[in-house]
């Protein structure tokens, strides 16, 4: 009696239905994959830098992808950019892209996926982009670019992106052949970038009214490309477009070089 009399007064707690959460429609986290080269092997002893070979290459992507999808901020619209050289080992290839993929998904509503071809896989690229595009065909949150040429050219907000593996044409003629291709776009938009693999090295050129931004590796140079002297750090980006210009943040992953001992100490 005494705790019904307590609970006399009570009302009943309306029942709430549960929040969809909603993703930020102003930024685009977007992930690049530099030139992958599954397929390729290296002997560290060659090239004074780690051995590698195809699972060790998918290893290593699959962790920076681990690392950057934890540290990518929620969004309705996310994208991934291939930008070529992903060689011709097509299974492990494309179960790359749908880890990443994948991985996106958790963070963002939908993923558009770009996979340009490189100098090393310009026919095993379109393979790999028709595996995506079967795999996802009842996957409404998921649109893999189809296309069968070289530039790709993709518009979201003030942003205009290019999208070229780098081995045909130069920076600067890139710069000239987005105006070009692109004049409704081009007037229409205030920021425009390029998204740039073959070179193994990260860097950004300054044009008239685009960048060029060249994205870095993962792998290690071959006994070939060491040989010649090559080298460079081994990266993955994240960068987060801002809708209306500019970025929020950019995030890089990165493999330490390895330590190579002299040949002798005298």
């Amino acid at each position: 009696a005494f705790i019904e009399e307590l609970n006399s007064n009570l009302k009943k707690a309306n029942k709430t239905r549960k929040q969809k959460k909603i993703r930020a429609s102003d930024i685009m986290p977007t992930i690049t994959i530099g030139d992958a080269h599954i397929g390729m092997r290296a002997d560290g002893s060659e090239t004074r830098d780690r051995d590698f070979d195809s699972k060790i290459a998918a290893k290593e992507i699959l962790a920076a992808v681990d690392d950057l999808t934890d540290k990518m901020p929620e969004a309705k619209t996310g994208m991934l950019v291939q930008v070529g050289d992903f060689e011709k080992i097509m299974r492990t290839a494309a179960n790359v892209m749908v880890h990443t993929i994948d991985r996106m998904l958790n963070k963002c509503d939908t993923v558009q996926v770009v996979v340009a071809r490189g100098n090393h896989d310009t026919d095993a690229a379109l393979a790999v982009q028709l595996i995506l595009e079967f795999y996802y065909s009842n996957e409404p949150r998921i649109n893999i670019l189809k296309s069968k040429g070289f530039f790709h050219y993709l518009q979201w907000g003030k942003w205009l992106f290019g999208v070229h593996h780098g081995d045909k044409v130069k920076a600067a003629k890139l710069a000239q052949i987005m105006p070009r291709d692109m004049p409704n776009a081009w007037g229409t938009t205030t920021h425009r970038m390029w998204f740039v693999g073959h070179f193994h090295h990260a860097s950004i050129q300054e044009f008239e009214g685009v960048t060029v931004q060249k994205f870095g590796t993962l792998a290690p140079p071959d006994a070939w490309h060491a040989g010649q002297g090559y080298g460079s750090d081994h990266t993955m980006s994240m960068i987060v477009f801002k809708k209306d210009g500019g970025k929020l943040i950019t995030c890089t992953y990165e493999i330490p070089k390895q330590y190579s001992e002299p040949d002798v100490v005298i």
